[in-house]
C-alpha cells in the first residue's frame, strides 16, 4: 500500500491504480467520457482532468497512475476552468437536437454540460456534419453527435471481436467509421448503445418510442439462452419498449446478447390470446371463454394413456407439477422431451463450477462439442478477453467453427474422446494434467453422445466445467421421446414446443387414430392446427418463474406486463387438475421459494427426481453414438420460441444465412 493525498485527505491505496480509480475510493466524482471500467484506457476526451502538485498543468486522471506521496486536487479553479473549456470544444460541432434525440434524459453530455459547462460559447461558425453510417439492422448511427470517445471502437475490438470500426481521417476531420462498408456483425453488438455517452448510437427498435421518465423499470433475467443474464426491462403502457443489461459480475457482467436485447418484439406476433377448440365434424376452429371446458377435457384425457411432450424452455415449478402428476398416474401418464437425453449422472457441482471462475488464473480451456459464439455469446466474450490478456491456450475438440479468437483445433475420434472423459489416466495428455485450473466448455452434444464429463472431477479437483448449452431436463432425468411412446395413446399434450417435421408427421398419423392433441403455448404454429384444443399460456414476461441456468444457479423472472384475461399459467392449470383429483400433496412446492435463497438446494431437487419419482421407471442406457460431430444449432438468432416469432431476429437471421457483410437499413 502507498500513501497519497486527494483534496488534502490522506488515503492508502494499492500501487498500480489510476488517479481516477483512487478518487472513486473516496466517493469523489470525476467526470469522464472515454473511460470505462471494462475497456482499455484511451485518455482522449480530456474531461477527467485533475491538478497534481508540482505538475506543469492539468493531467488526465484516467491515464496517470498514482505514486507514493502524490497530492491530487479535483476541485481547484484551474480544474473547473479546464473542464469548462473541454466541454466547450466538445459542443462545437455537436448538434442541438436534444428534443428529438433518443438519448435525451439519460445523456452523459447533457448532465456534464449542466454541471461543469458554461452558459455561453465563443464559437459561432457552422457546425460540421458527417455522412450517414450503416451499423447494421439493430443500431441507428447519427455520427454528427459523436464526440470521438472511441468507446465503440475499443468495445468492438477488445470484447466483441469485430475489428470493423476505427477512427478515420485526422485532426478536425476525424470521425468514427467502419472499414470496407462492414458492420458490427456480432452477437453482442448492441452493447455499444449502452457504452455510447451521447446519442450517436441508439437502438432502432427504440426510435421515438418513449422518454426515460415515462418508463417503468423491472428487474428480471433473460431466458433466450441457458446463461440467465440479468436484465432491466423498460415498460410503457403495458408494452416492453427496450431491454437493458443489469450488472451482475457473477454471470453476465454488464453486457447482454442481441437476442436478449431485441427479441422481445416477438411477443406481439403470432400470439394465442383465446382458447380455441376444434370441431371434429366440420374441421373448423371456434373460440371459447369457459376454462371449465378446458379443465374437464384435460381431466378426461388422463383417464386413458396420455403422452406429454416438453422442451428445455419450461420452468422448474411446471416440471415439479408434471413429475408429481406422472407419479400419481404411472399407468396412464408418460412424460417425455423431444431433446436427446441420457441417464448419465450429469450433475455439476454449483460450488465448484461457476461462470465467474473464468476470471481465475487458468492456462487451458477445452471446447468440447460446442460453439460458445452461438450457444453462449457472453461466455465466448469472457474467453476472448482472457485469451487476449493472459497466457491462455484454447483447444477445440470434435468440431471446428469460425471464432473471433485463435484456438487450436484437434480432430479426435469419438472413441478417444469417450476414453478421455472416462478418466483413463494413461490417455490424458501431459498438457491437460499439468495445466493450471483447466476449463472445459461443453454443449448439448456432450449429453447426446453420452460423454461423462463429470467423471473428470474425480481425477482433477480444480477443473471448472461450464455448460454453454445444457438443458435442465437432462439434470432432472426426463426421458427422451421414442417411437414406442406413441403406441395406444388417447391424448397428447404439447407444452411449449416448436415446430418440427418429425412431430408434424406424427400428428398427421395420430389424426387417423382419433388421438386428442392439446397445444399449450404462447404462440401458434402449423402444429397447433392439428390440435383439438389450443390453450394460451403466459410468457416468461407475464409471470414470475424459476429457471436453472447452465451453472445450476436458480433465478427468478419478474412479471413485467399484464397478459390477456383469457390466458392462464401452465403451472396453475396443472395445480388445478391435481387439486380436482384430491391430491393436495403440494408441500414440496415451498421448495421454489427456498431455492432462490440457497442455490445448493437444487442438488436435493435432482436427487428427488432421479430416485423417488422415477424409482419405477427404468431408464434405457444408450450406447455411444458414432455419427460424426455436428453442432445442434448454427443460427444464433433463432433458438427459442420468442426469437422465432420476432421480426427483428428474423431479419438478422436472414442476413446471417445469406452471409452478407453489409446489413441493409
Amino acid at each position: 500500500m502507498i500513501k497519497i493525498e486527494i483534496n488534502e485527505i490522506p488515503l492508502f491505496v494499492k500501487p498500480g491504480i489510476s488517479i481516477l480509480e483512487a478518487t472513486r475510493l473516496l466517493g469523489i466524482i470525476v467526470p469522464r467520457f472515454c473511460y470505462h471500467e471494462t475497456l482499455s484506457v484511451a485518455g482522449n476526451c480530456r474531461m477527467c482532468l485533475v491538478e497534481v502538485l508540482n505538475a506543469k498543468g492539468p493531467v488526465a486522471s484516467c491515464a496517470i497512475l498514482v505514486d507514493e506521496g502524490i497530492k491530487i486536487f479535483t476541485n481547484t479553479p484551474l480544474v473547473k476552468k479546464a473542464r469548462e473549456n473541454v466541454l466547450e470544444l466538445l459542443l462545437v460541432n455537436h448538434p442541438l437536437d436534444c428534443p428529438i434525440c433518443d438519448q435525451g434524459g439519460e445523456c452523459d453530455l447533457q448532465d456534464q454540460a449542466k454541471i461543469y459547462g458554461s452558459d455561453f460559447s465563443r464559437f459561432f461558425f457552422k457546425k460540421r456534419s458527417t455522412e450517414k453510417k450503416n451499423f447494421g439492422l439493430l443500431i441507428k448511427a447519427i455520427m454528427t453527435r459523436c464526440i470521438h470517445c472511441t468507446r465503440c471502437v475499443r468495445y468492438s475490438t477488445e470484447i466483441a471481436g469485430v475489428e470493423t470500426l476505427g477512427v478515420l481521417n485526422r485532426g478536425v476531420n476525424s470521425e468514427i467509421g467502419n472499414y470496407f462498408k462492414q458492420v458490427l456483425n456480432s452477437e453482442i453488438s448492441g452493447n455499444v448503445i449502452d457504452l455510447c455517452p451521447v446519442g450517436a448510437l441508439t437502438a432502432k427498435s427504440y426510435m421515438f418510442k418513449a422518454r426515460p421518465w415515462e418508463l417503468k423499470l423491472v428487474e428480471s433475467i433473460d431466458t433466450s439462452d441457458t446463461l440467465g443474464s440479468n436484465i432491466l426491462i423498460n415498460i410503457k403502457d403495458n408494452k416492453i419498449v427496450r431491454i437493458l443489461p443489469k450488472n451482475n459480475f457473477n454471470i453476465n457482467d454488464s453486457i447482454i446478447t442481441d437476442k436478449a436485447r431485441f427479441s422481445f418484439d416477438g411477443l406481439n406476433y403470432n400470439r394465442i390470446i383465446k382458447i380455441i377448440k376444434k370441431n371434429q365434424e366440420t374441421n373448423t376452429f371456434n373460440t371459447i371463454s369457459d376454462w371449465n371446458v378446458v379443465l374437464n377435457n384435460l381431466n378426461s384425457s388422463l383417464i386413458k394413456k396420455t403422452l406429454i411432450l416438453i422442451n428445455n424452455e419450461i420452468d422448474v415449478e411446471s416440471i415439479e407439477l408434471l413429475k408429481l402428476l406422472a407419479f400419481k398416474n404411472k399407468k396412464n401418464f408418460i412424460l417425455r422431451t423431444l431433446q436427446t437425453t441420457n441417464n448419465t449422472n450429469y450433475l455439476i457441482n454449483w460450488n465448484s463450477c461457476k461462470i465467474k471462475d473464468i476470471n481465475k488464473v487458468s492456462s487451458l480451456c477445452l471446447l468440447l462439442c460446442t460453439n460458445p459464439k452461438i450457444e453462449s455469446a457472453i461466455i465466448n466474450s469472457k474467453l476472448r478477453i482472457k485469451f487476449l490478456n493472459e497466457s491462455f491456450n484454447i483447444i477445440g475438440l470434435s468440431n471446428y467453427y469460425n471464432s473471433n479468437f485463435k484456438f487450436k483445433f484437434i480432430n479426435l475420434s469419438l472413441k478417444f474422446i469417450k476414453i478421455f472423459f472416462e478418466s483413463k489416466k494413461k490417455l490424458l495428455s501431459t498438457l491437460f494434467i499439468k495445466s493450471i485450473n483447466p476449463i472445459i466448455c461443453t454443449g448439448d452434444l456432450t449429453i447426446i453422445r453420452n460423454l461423462k464429463v463429470d467423471n473428470l472431477k474425480n481425477l482433477i479437483t480444480n477443473i471448472n466445467i461450464l455448460q454453454t448449452s445444457s438443458s435442465i431436463l437432462t439434470k432432472l432425468n426426463i426421458k427422451s421421446l421414442s417411437t414406442n411412446d406413441f403406441k395406444n395413446i388417447s391424448s397428447l399434450w404439447l407444452v411449449d414446443l416448436n415446430d418440427t417435421n418429425f412431430l408434424y408427421k406424427k400428428l398427421v398419423s395420430l389424426k387417423n387414430l382419433n388421438t386428442q392433441v392439446f397445444w399449450f403455448n404462447n404462440f401458434g404454429s402449423y402444429l397447433a392446427n392439428k390440435a383439438y384444443l389450443i390453450i394460451p399460456t403466459y410468457s416468461n414476461f407475464e409471470e414470475s418463474k424459476i429457471f436453472i441456468n447452465s451453472e445450476e444457479r436458480p433465478q427468478q423472472t419478474t412479471k413485467s406486463i399484464n397478459s390477456n384475461t383469457t390466458t392462464r399459467s401452465f403451472s396453475a392449470i396443472i395445480k388445478t387438475i391435481i387439486n380436482k383429483k384430491n391430491e393436495n400433496n403440494l408441500n414440496h412446492f415451498q421448495f421454489n421459494k427456498e431455492i432462490i435463497e440457497n442455490p445448493e438446494l437444487f442438488n436435493n431437487l435432482k436427487i428427488i427426481f432421479s430416485k423417488k419419482l422415477l424409482k419405477n421407471n427404468n431408464l434405457n442406457i444408450k450406447k455411444i453414438n458414432s455419427y460424426p460431430f455436428k453442432l445442434l444449432t448454427n443460427n444464433f438468432y433463432n433458438t427459442d420460441k420468442i426469437s422465432k416469432n420476432s421480426k427483428i431476429m428474423l431479419n438478422c437471421s436472414n442476413e446471417y444465412k445469406n452471409l452478407f457483410l453489409n446489413f441493409s437499413h
